[in-house]
């Protein structure tokens, strides 16, 4: 037994130790902490947590050593590993240098793991990554998982997908709220409603406010992301996001019921009406054949926010038709929809002037 006790030494399986050990491979680091006695062999109550370096979603497990038995068949004799499950994974760290996973369907991937000294903290805290940009207010975070229903029962598969709900600003109104779907650092989905565009398609409040859905199109495709609250009929807290395409149910996804793990949530302090979505009105001039006016310089943007995409620029003194006025302000003057040599965008007041807008417009 005592060379076998060296031998695992030498791999950094370390079964009697009391403090954290730490195993890494490409795509995950893992800590594992023991809660047995020291001097114990084989130990049934080990806990891990799993750090995924691709989404930085930490997934907690519970687990046991293994071991081969002697030759009695009773008796635990050389070490092998540990096994842990937990969130619909299933995670073995073997003594042949390797982590084994599978999220489901006894599929198993392989990833050779290397033993570290260290590792820190931070990575197991349960922060949340999110698609929200800098200067954007994050409303929902959700790590989604797959759920389909197999012989009756609900079955989750991680993905590693987040769902993110970020605005331009943190109270309304809001100029821009965006739905981005997709891994960490690679949006696949993103659409969003502007002051030009609605993206809305119905709201739902259920009597008692345990659940909140919204619904948009995104070609054939309806999107419906709901919060529930405590529970609703047969849904679990949580938030979900249900794609049908022509009255056929496409996909279910599933974030899981634990606020601050699984989720963060803000949705309840959104008006998600759809007299409120955009937020933003544009006054409409185009009836009158819009005003004439003329620009400092400045951007031509897509939208009326400082932040928003870049379509042009205007020349000091450039003819401009002015063909709306929002309700966004900035230092005292609103956004304006003008047409600029064919281009169609919005610009900020303070850069333009018309004789129709003085006040409202920079004419000194």
């Amino acid at each position: 037994m005592k060379n076998g006790i060296v031998f695992l030494l030498l791999l950094g399986l370390t079964p009697f130790s009391l403090a954290s050990s730490y195993y890494a491979t490409d795509k995950r680091v893992v800590k594992i902490d023991r809660h047995c006695p020291e001097g114990h062999v084989s130990c049934d109550h080990i806990s891990a947590q799993s750090y995924d370096k691709e989404t930085g979603e930490v997934i907690q497990l519970s687990g046991k050593t293994e071991h081969r038995l002697c030759k009695d068949g009773i008796t635990p004799c050389r070490f092998r590993g540990y096994s842990f499950e937990g969130k619909g994974v299933k995670l073995s760290i073997h003594d042949d240098d390797h982590i084994y996973v599978s999220s489901g369907e006894d599929q198993w991937s392989k990833e050779r793991w290397e033993y570290l000294d260290n590792a820190p903290e931070s990575l197991f805290e349960p922060a949340f990554y999110s698609h929200c940009l800098e200067g954007e207010y994050s409303y929902l975070n959700a790590r989604m998982k797959w759920q389909k229903k197999v012989e009756g029962k609900f079955l989750l598969t991680p993905t590693n997908k987040l769902l993110s709900i970020c605005s331009d600003r943190i109270n309304a109104p809001f100029s821009r709220i965006s739905y981005r779907f997709g891994p960490r650092e690679k949006v696949e989905l993103e659409i969003a409603a502007t002051v030009t565009k609605e993206i809305l398609t119905n709201t739902k409040h259920s009597p008692d406010g345990t659940k909140n859905t919204f619904e948009f199109l995104i070609g054939d495709y309806t999107y419906e992301v709901a919060e529930v609250i405590g529970q609703y009929e047969t849904l679990q807290q949580g938030i979900y996001i249900d794609v049908q395409t022509k009255g056929q149910h496409v996909a279910t996804f599933y974030s899981g019921d634990q606020t601050g793990l699984d989720y963060q949530s803000n949705l309840l302090n959104i008006d998600f009406s759809l007299k409120k979505i955009p937020l933003y009105s544009v006054t409409d001039l185009t009836g009158k054949g819009g005003v004439e006016g003329f620009s400092w310089g400045g951007i031509l943007r897509s939208e009326p926010s400082r932040d928003a995409r870049k379509k042009g620029f205007l020349n000091e003194r450039q003819p401009v038709v002015i063909l709306g006025i929002t309700s966004e302000q900035w230092a005292g003057y609103p956004w304006f929809k003008i047409r600029a040599k064919g281009v169609e965008g919005y610009t900020w007041g303070g850069i333009l002037c018309s004789s129709d807008y003085r006040g409202k417009t920079y004419c000194n």
